[in-house]
């Protein structure tokens, strides 16, 4: 599954928005990390992208990694989000789980950040 030209547009600015933040504020990260955020943060930008993908209903119960594994499994194989899940779902649970703890964080800090921004463009 590809992105259409204004999905992939939208897409690219999450990307590059997120390498900007990372390049600045995740320096020192380990390699291992840095990789399974990035993939995982795909996985998640693609899904949001392609929202059409799901109704709003199952798009708020995502709550946790299991719940979105859940979603994921539903959608076809070669569905974006699902390609770059792969990635990170052979790891072993101790490994998972502390990235999740990682991505949960930096996850937390960039969009503070976005918010900041957002707020003094509307001022």
């Amino acid at each position: 599954m590809n992105l259409n030209g204004e999905k992939q547009e939208v897409f690219d600015l999450g990307i590059e928005l997120y390498e900007f933040y990372a390049a600045e504020e995740l320096k020192n990260t380990d390699p291992f990390f840095a990789a399974a955020r990035m993939k995982l943060y795909k996985s998640v930008l693609a899904l949001a992208v392609n929202h059409d993908d799901l109704n709003e209903e199952e798009m708020t119960k995502i709550e946790s990694l299991e719940d979105y594994e859940k979603i994921l499994s539903t959608l076809p194989n070669n569905h974006l989000a699902r390609r770059y899940y792969q990635g990170f779902q052979n790891v072993t649970p101790i490994i998972k789980s502390c990235v999740m703890a990682d991505f949960r964080v930096s996850m937390q800090q960039f969009w503070s950040l976005i918010e900041k921004v957002l707020e003094k463009d509307s001022d």
